[in-house]
């Protein structure tokens, strides 16, 4: 008696890129059928080798105009990037300039000094309050209350002023260490809308610590 050999898996033929490419070349040439007969292979299959083609293609070109806007909207990006950083020489001396001063106003009011380190923070704020800029606005306040806390101990050796106290006068005097200048996209998208006309970006201020 014969025994039946069992039947293993159907290997499936697999063909080249190459003679997929030579296959598609000529059956736009000579036509679907023709080169199917020539090669042995069904016309369903040519069919099936030219859909997959033309996804790749549509694939290939969809990604490849979202890689060129990617690298327009970069280029964009670095030209609108501001750089406007404080230096740390330049806070040093200003520091320097703010204690100095403290030192001449040692016996005004508090309310004068207040008036005047208000003004002075203020203009830092507006100068250097750029995106990216926050740790160093946050050091300038904190050094400008420093300061201001030591030339007040300084007036008077009998009572010291404690910190607590200190803190609510700071804070009614003395700025937030603020972001007041929009990010470059949102001050290019306020001057050049594209969504209405006479559409404005609203300020932005975010605080050193987040946002606000």
């Amino acid at each position: 008696m014969k025994t039946k050999k069992p039947i293993g898996k159907m290997t499936r033929k697999r063909t080249s890129d190459e003679f997929k490419d030579q296959a598609l070349k000529r059956a736009e040439q000579d036509g679907v059928a023709l080169v199917a007969r020539d090669l042995g292979i069904a016309k369903t299959q040519i069919y099936a080798w030219r859909r997959k083609r033309e996804r790749e293609g549509a694939v290939t070109e969809e990604q490849r105009l979202k890689d060129a806007e990617l690298a327009r909207l970069k280029r964009d990006m670095a030209r609108l990037e501001i750089h406007r950083k404080t230096r740390k020489d330049r806070l040093q001396a200003k520091l320097k300039a703010i204690s100095q001063e403290l030192k001449k106003r040692l016996h005004h009011t508090i309310r004068t000094t207040g008036l005047w380190l208000q003004s002075v923070v203020q203009g830092h704020l507006n100068y250097y309050g750029v995106p990216l800029n926050g740790a160093a606005l946050s050091l300038f306040c904190t050094e400008v209350r420093s300061r201001w806390y030591r030339a007040l101990c300084r007036r008077s050796q009998r009572k010291r002023l404690n910190w607590e106290r200190f803190g609510t006068i700071a804070d009614h005097w003395i700025p937030k260490a603020l972001i007041v200048h929009p990010y470059p996209h949102k001050r290019f998208d306020a001057k050049h809308s594209r969504v209405e006309p006479d559409a404005l970006a609203a300020p932005v201020r975010i605080c050193a610590g987040g946002a606000e």
